[in-house]
């Protein structure tokens, strides 16, 4: 049987003045969050981390492969 992992203490007090750290910004930040987390790792396991990091990096690729709406209208698109 695996080892719980260890969870954070209850905030106590106003948690939104509470500097506990942040959110990644951007999917890459999370990703390299996500691959190098022991919580993620001790929860759903290396293999399923790492299937789900490479899936989430497939995405985020063919995400940048692509040109969005915006992007064409103001850059492409002739008047």
């Amino acid at each position: 049987m695996k080892p719980r992992p260890r969870r954070a203490a209850p905030t106590r007090g106003d948690g939104y003045s509470q500097k506990t750290g942040s959110l990644p910004g951007y999917m890459h930040e999370a990703l390299d969050r996500f691959r190098s987390s022991d919580f993620i790792r001790a929860s759903l396991g290396g293999e399923m981390q790492r299937i789900f990091t490479l899936t989430k990096e497939q995405e985020v690729a063919e995400f940048r492969r692509r040109v969005s709406l915006l992007e064409y209208q103001s850059y492409l698109e002739r008047t």
